[in-house]
């Protein structure tokens, strides 16, 4: 809260101004202090037994057209309907038990009579929109609230912002007063600002000061987690299996293992998909299926027909998966389609649950509904659809929540809540309103209640549209990431303040709480081993010097005498190459890589110049086409697809052998008579089991130090070659010891990140193998786990062809003497 100079008039005055009746002799005194100055008004009131239903758009309507034909322009709006009193019943009671009316009616009315009002306010010199609120002088931000603190009141104060950024023209500005200020002080300070024309859109007066609200920097100091949740722990969390609140279930779920009570407006879909349909990703071969499936069922194809078919699909395959993936990690999931506004359907969801476990211990407000539109284009329907599911959704929560064993409840609000925002009107209301209602059950309750208003998120097929996210960027709005907004939201509940009830976020987000020292560090250019120092290399193609000499690792791969590039390298080189593009974004996956024409060295004295073109995919702003050349011919050598800020993915099944037996080998005799891999690439250190699908290994991580020259110390790999490349060893292996022939990789269609390899010290290898008798082709599905069983990564299908002719590169163990010296 910041002290501010006393509203100045301004000599533009409206003539004419419609004031909405309080009920407690504010607007009759208002209308008389206005007349004193020579400014005409009217007062409604909302009467639908007389005909005038200010909830009704065409009674709305109706009645600004007859205040024009009786008083003429129309100049100003005082909306003081929220100034009326809350009842003592009300007051004392942790909710009040006509919120939700009286909240839809003071919003309601606000947004038709603006909406009818937009020509009159929008022509007129002085053109006001006015509302008045009594949240304590400062909009709930104060060491304590009033009893008779109303959270419904927010929805005012965010709709007004939202006017304020859309028709700038106009005074729209929200005067905020402490519960106990009297009707004449009232009836004066709303003609003041009325006049005034400083540019605040959200004004207070505290102790007779007028004051407005900036927001200060409150890092989360990490000390002893305010979080106690275990298995027996129950989580509640609206907004279904979708999305942000399923990727937050998710890192809860990685970290605490509770059990999760999900509610969402979808079905919960079957467990397997349609067989016309399972396992087809690519969109376009998607559509063509659902065609064919209408035309066989002789129904009429349209394209919204398809599109509405595709995207169900879409939304049932992420349901599928989050709920798979909370089970893979060691939680149990109910799920619950319900419309989280259906109060009766939520008390009796909430009931059930407290009957089976007998407790709820945290709870996630995250349901929510955007339809974008600008105040004049958004229909009264549209407006209803946006608000319910966080207003009266929020309500039917809290209402039925028992607070007494309740440790933590979140709303998820916005931004947009805080400072208003463009075509969101309706939601900036609804998010107002839950922050002031955190506000106040946070002061009644003892468990914490926090309002995280959230600015955008960068996820595909989410609330923010490729339209909405350009004009984020054009306006320098930086959005949030999925992980470390993940990782915020964790932070804040384990380290974040009792009195904290609202909070907002804003991207890039960094939740690591650092020393000095460390944030210099942290400050300086990241160094990735193969292209180098991030943001150094400028626009067009990354040039890699690559050389024996310097690159050591290529004199221990070598393919009949001489040096070739590892495919994994070659994938690493992707990964960077876009990452040095794309440096705030999260690296989640490279996809499609292919092995075109491998990079060979003529021999141990000669390099090579090679480059790396990163440029984003058509239609995809989240993934970038990588493609590896060669500067002398322009030869291209590799390509694939670098994904960041995707979705969560279900990890792979953890293998479990047939016929399970020992390798035949003992490791240094593996790497003697079958591998041709040098000591700086043998990264098996043991092998625990082959059987007929696969072979699990523990592999050692390698600092890019270790090979290569002159690298400084402090680098660190993005996938870690060497692990990748002695998995693919394993696969070796284990071809050699069932069918006695050499596979190489040809393609990697994917390799999903989740932690770098090189956070284990060791690294147990899984990789489930399918073959068929008689094909040379083998493919291979490793997945990598750190020494406390958690999943670090995993490769979908890696092809390799194989053949007895390839059995010649074994056992040809030339090149370095394993270490790497400076120099």
């Amino acid at each position: 809260m910041v002290e501010v100079a006393p509203a100045q008039r301004s000599a533009e005055r409206p003539g004419f101004v419609v004031i909405t009746e309080d009920g407690s002799g504010i607007a009759a005194a208002f209308s008389a202090r206005l007349a004193e100055q020579g400014i005409r008004s009217a007062t409604i009131s909302h009467a639908p037994a007389a005909g005038v239903d200010l909830r009704n758009a065409e009674s709305v309507s109706k009645l600004v057209e007859s205040l024009r034909a009786q008083h003429g322009a129309i100049d100003g709006l005082a909306h003081l309907m929220p100034l009326a009193p809350v009842s003592a019943e009300d007051a004392a009671a942790s909710i009040p038990s006509n919120m939700d009316a009286r909240t839809r009616l003071d919003l309601d009315s606000l947004y038709l009579l603006t909406k009818a009002l937009e020509k009159d306010l929008r022509g007129s010199k002085a053109g006001a929109l006015l509302s008045a609120t009594r949240l304590g002088g400062s909009f709930g931000f104060a060491s304590s609230v009033s009893e008779d603190f109303f959270p419904g009141s927010g929805a005012i104060s965010g709709f007004v912002k939202t006017v304020s950024r859309e028709w700038t023209e106009l005074l729209a500005r929200t005067v905020d007063f402490e519960p106990a200020a009297d009707t004449a002080s009232l009836a004066n300070t709303l003609v003041d600002e009325v006049l005034s024309r400083d540019g605040w859109n959200e004004v207070g007066y505290k102790a007779g000061k007028r004051i407005i609200l900036k927001p200060s920097a409150s890092p989360v100091i990490q000390g002893e987690s305010q979080l106690k949740l275990d298995r027996e722990s129950v989580v509640l969390v609206t907004g279904g299996a979708r999305g942000i609140t399923a990727s937050i279930a998710i890192e809860l779920a990685r970290e605490y293992h509770p059990r999760f009570v999900l509610v969402g407006r979808s079905p919960l879909p079957p467990a397997t998909e349609p067989a016309d349909i399972a396992g087809i990703t690519d969109p376009r071969q998607l559509r063509a299926a659902i065609m064919d499936r209408t035309q066989t069922g002789g129904q009429r194809v349209t394209p919204a027909m398809i599109s509405g078919q595709v995207k169900r699909i879409t939304n049932e395959r992420e349901i599928r998966s989050t709920v798979a993936l909370l089970g893979e990690l060691g939680t149990s999931v109910e799920y619950h389609a319900a419309d989280v506004a259906d109060e009766a359907t939520m008390a009796g969801i909430i009931q059930s649950v407290y009957e089976k476990y007998g407790r709820i211990d945290g709870v996630i407000h995250g349901a929510g509904l955007i339809e974008d539109k600008l105040i004049e284009d958004k229909t009264p329907e549209s407006f209803d659809r946006v608000v319910r599911p966080k207003v009266t959704g929020g309500l039917a929560l809290a209402s039925n929540l028992r607070p007494e064993g309740l440790r933590f409840l979140v709303f998820f609000s916005s931004v947009s809540a805080r400072y208003g925002n463009r075509g969101q009107c309706d939601y900036s209301a609804a998010n107002e309103v839950l922050n002031k209602l955190a506000v106040s059950l946070n002061a009644k309750w003892p468990g914490r209640v926090v309002s995280m208003n959230w600015g955008p998120w960068r996820t595909e097929g989410g609330m923010v549209s490729p339209q909405l996210a350009a004009r984020f960027a054009a306006a320098g709005v930086e959005m949030i990431e999925t992980l470390p907004g993940c990782h915020a939201f964790l932070q804040e509940l384990k380290y974040g303040r009792k009195q904290d009830a609202e909070v907002v976020f804003g991207g890039p987000l960094r939740t690591d709480q650092q020393t000095p020292a460390q944030s210099a560090q942290a400050a300086a250019p990241r160094v990735l081993p193969l292209v180098g120092s991030v943001g150094a290399q400028g626009s067009g193609p990354v040039r890699i010097e690559a050389h024996p000499q310097k690159h050591v690792f290529l004199l221990d791969h070598q393919l009949d005498d001489k040096p070739v590039l590892p495919m994994v390298v070659a994938m690493e080189i992707l990964a960077e190459a876009a990452i040095a593009a794309h440096p705030n974004g999260r690296f989640s996956a490279v996809k499609n890589v292919k092995n075109l024409q491998g990079v060979t060295f003529p021999n141990a004295q000669t390099g090579r110049t090679l480059l790396v073109e990163s440029t984003p995919s058509s239609g995809n702003a989240n993934t970038f086409d990588v493609t590896l050349k060669s500067a002398e011919k322009g030869q291209l050598h590799y390509r694939g697809q670098v994904e960041f800020d995707g979705p969560a993915q279900p990890p792979p099944p953890r293998l479990h052998l047939v016929n399970p037996k020992a390798f035949p080998l003992p490791i240094p005799d593996a790497y003697e008579q079958w591998l041709f891999h040098g000591p700086m690439f043998a990264g098996i250190f043991d092998i625990l089991a082959m059987g007929d699908n696969g072979i699990i290994g523990r592999l050692r991580p390698t600092p890019p130090e270790k090979i290569i020259r002159d690298m400084a110390p402090g680098s660190a790999w993005v996938i870690d070659p060497v692990v990748a490349d002695s998995c693919l060893q394993l696969g070796l292996l284990w071809s050699r010891a069932m069918f006695d022939m050499t596979p190489l990789p040809a393609a990697i269609e994917s390799y999903h990140h989740v932690a770098p390899l090189h956070s284990a010290k060791q690294i147990l290898c899984e990789i489930d193998i399918i073959s068929k008798p008689g094909s040379p082709t083998l493919r291979c599905l490793p997945a990598f786990y750190d020494e406390n069983d958690r999943i670090l990564g995993w490769m979908d299908r890696v092809e390799c062809n194989m053949s007895k002719a390839l059995n010649r590169l074994s056992g040809k163990r030339t090149g370095s003497p394993g270490t790497v010296t400076k120099g």
